[in-house]
């Protein structure tokens, strides 16, 4: 049942949903993302705790970040599909390598789920699935494993299988 409050304009649904609480959400101050809740935890081992501290600090030496540091490279194109400039963020969620292998987690945990933009958005979004139980909690470390087996598999590319 919707009603229509008279002046202001608001529209309530279903006695827990207005037009106005929406609207105060999408102008208001954005939630500040600290990336720190989700480094350096126990279950983590540090070298992947590391590996993201430098990725959400803009420090991983992407192909892209180098590039923009000046640094001679021989090309700026991603490692695994050779197609698309190489960041942080294509590497571990856009790359038509790594998606696939996104696209087949997501379908085997029979979640609908979309890629967000970013690392962080990753992390942000992987707290609030539909999963429960061992499966949620499998679900929020395969974040952490799949991120250190992409660079590790990319800088075996880099580096010739020695890293």
């Amino acid at each position: 049942m919707s009603t229509l409050v008279d002046g202001d304009g608001e529209v309530e649904f279903c006695d827990n949903f207005s037009t106005k609480a929406c609207y105060d959400a999408l102008v208001g101050p954005m939630e500040v993302c600290i990336y720190s809740k989700f480094l350096w935890k126990n279950d983590i081992p540090s070298k992947v705790s590391f590996m993201l501290w430098a990725d959400l600090n803009n420090s991983l030496p992407t192909r892209d970040m180098l590039r923009h540091k000046s640094v001679e490279i021989d090309s700026s194109l991603c490692m695994m599909c050779n197609t698309v400039d190489e960041s942080a963020d294509h590497l571990f969620l856009h790359c038509q390598t790594t998606f696939k292998v996104w696209d087949h987690l997501i379908k085997a945990f029979h979640i609908s789920w979309s890629i967000p933009g970013s690392i962080l958005e990753l992390f942000e979004a992987s707290r609030n699935n539909v999963l429960t139980g061992r499966y949620k909690e499998l679900w929020n470390i395969i974040h952490y494993a799949l991120d250190w087996i992409i660079w590790d598999e990319r800088n075996k590319r880099v580096f010739g299988g020695r890293n």
